[in-house]
């Protein structure tokens, strides 16, 4: 039966990783230094985003503060936790981070939206976690 989001959102729990993250901004001239810390890092999530503008790493703290010696010329943005949506999701899925996003924006939330293959994961500012809870759950509820 294919997933609407009533039933992923009836299903899901939303974990928090204890860990904290932290945003870092590279130049595209940086992959191989960002790619290299990623080949050290035995880390259960951590992000690697490159365009033609910049590399963009989220790492762990401790990740960060064990390598940011490593990494030329960048920029550290601010700590977030991570937000997992401990549900599998079809691939074709459409509207769920919509839907959170819009729960999300109305608490004032901020999200960074990541998505694997088979689950989606946010990035909130860390001082918004609570907050960020709060609103998923209130999402939850009105689906019930």
């Amino acid at each position: 039966m294919k997933q609407t989001i009533s039933s992923i959102l009836q299903q899901a729990r939303f974990i928090v990783d204890e860990d904290s993250y932290v945003l870092v901004k590279l130049p595209t001239q940086g992959s191989v230094f960002a790619l290299g810390i990623i080949a050290q890092l035995a880390e259960p999530f951590l992000v690697f985003i490159m365009d033609s503008f910049e590399i963009t790493l989220i790492l762990s703290e401790e990740g960060y503060t064990n390598f940011a010696n490593r990494l030329p010329t960048h920029t550290k943005g601010g700590a977030y936790k991570l937000i997992t949506l401990d549900v599998e999701l079809e691939p074709d899925l459409t509207g769920l981070i919509a839907t959170l996003a819009n729960a999300l924006a109305q608490a004032n939330v901020s999200i960074l939206p990541y998505a694997a293959y088979s689950r989606d994961h946010l990035c909130v500012p860390k001082e918004d976690v609570e907050t960020a809870l709060e609103a998923l759950k209130r999402l939850q509820e009105s689906f019930v």
